[in-house]
């Protein structure tokens, strides 16, 4: 992907999780495979099959202590991307999500 001014944009996408085994495929599939350098789901301790599926569809898993805040920080230390796109275990993106963002 690139930006407006024709620079390679490297963009990691950050999934904070916790017993999200029912909804974090579907938000995987509308991200991995996508214009994206790495998608990375940071668990808090799941006792359900979270991490299983979030590995099985694609994304990186790291463990972090539980809690919103420690597992964003922990998941922004880890990646490897200029810019981080933070999402919800819940959520699906558009289709078209990596030209809006360089069109924003």
């Amino acid at each position: 992907m690139k930006d407006r001014g024709g620079d390679l944009l490297k963009i990691g996408v950050i999934i904070p999780s916790l017993n999200e085994e029912h909804t974090i495929a579907e938000t995987l599939r509308s991200v991995c495979g996508k214009a994206v350098a790495e998608v990375l789901v940071v668990d808090g301790g799941s006792s359900d099959k979270t991490v299983k599926v979030a590995r099985a569809n694609g994304a990186k898993v790291i463990k972090a202590p539980r809690g919103r805040g420690p597992q964003l920080n922990a998941g922004w230390r880890a990646s490897k991307a200029d810019w981080c796109l933070f999402l919800h275990a819940d959520t699906q993106l558009p289709t078209d999500f990596p030209q809006l963002i360089t069109q924003a």
